[in-house]
Parts: structure tokens; C-alpha cells; sequence
């Protein structure tokens, strides 16, 4: 009976430890991707982007601290966060995205960069 508790315990305690190894921070996705983190506009654009749709879900959520609620959805999802910027940014370069509004939009050369990057 008491290996049986132990076990359920193990393995509960590996399923939340491989889920926190999983998740990554905006930062840690981009210094862990060397041609992003190279290019300061695009790493810049991606960052950028990010912390918008963060902030975005953030008010979505409807809690009192956006800002922190922000820093802390791209701390824990950053990299699902900086893939979606990724993917926003190839989608505009490539023209099937013009509805694409941010302060700031890519070059043709960091749109190269982007297109590249996948």
C-alpha cells in the first residue's frame, strides 16, 4: 500500500517537473535560437510582438495587474509566445498577411531574415 502511494507520488512529482522543464521564457527562446538572437531589429520585432499578444491576453483575462500578469505569461509561455511572433512576422513577409499593424514592421531585409528563419 505504501509503494503504491510512493509510486503515485513519483510520478505526479516527474509529470509537474517535465512540464516546468517545458516551458521557457520569451528570453530563453530567443538566446536559445542564435540566428534571432544575433539580429537585433528581428529579435526586437519578436519581443515586441510578443509582449503585445501577452498584454493583449492579459486584458483579455480581466485581472488588475496587466502588466504583471504580462510579464508573467512570458515567463512561463514565452517560447509558445515568440514561435506565434515568428509565425505573424513569416505570414506578413510573405504578403498573406497585410492586415499585419504593429508600431513597427520589418524591412525587406529582416523580412528576408524572417523568411528564413522558419
Amino acid at each position: 500500500m505504501h509503494i503504491n502511494r510512493l509510486v503515485k507520488i513519483f510520478v505526479l512529482a516527474g509529470v509537474t517537473c517535465s512540464a516546468s522543464v517545458s516551458a521557457e521564457s520569451l528570453e530563453g527562446f530567443i538566446s536559445s535560437n542564435h540566428d534571432l538572437n544575433e539580429n537585433v531589429e528581428a529579435r526586437m520585432l519578436v519581443k515586441q510582438e510578443a509582449s503585445l499578444m501577452a498584454y493583449s491576453e492579459a486584458l483579455s483575462e480581466g485581472v488588475e495587474n496587466t502588466e504583471g500578469r504580462r510579464k508573467e505569461i512570458l515567463m512561463q509561455d514565452g517560447e509558445k509566445y515568440g514561435a506565434l511572433a515568428i509565425k505573424k512576422m513569416n505570414k506578413f513577409c510573405s504578403g498573406s498577411d497585410v492586415s499585419f499593424v504593429a508600431p513597427s514592421q520589418p524591412d525587406e531585409e529582416t523580412c528576408k531574415f524572417f523568411l528564413r528563419l522558419k
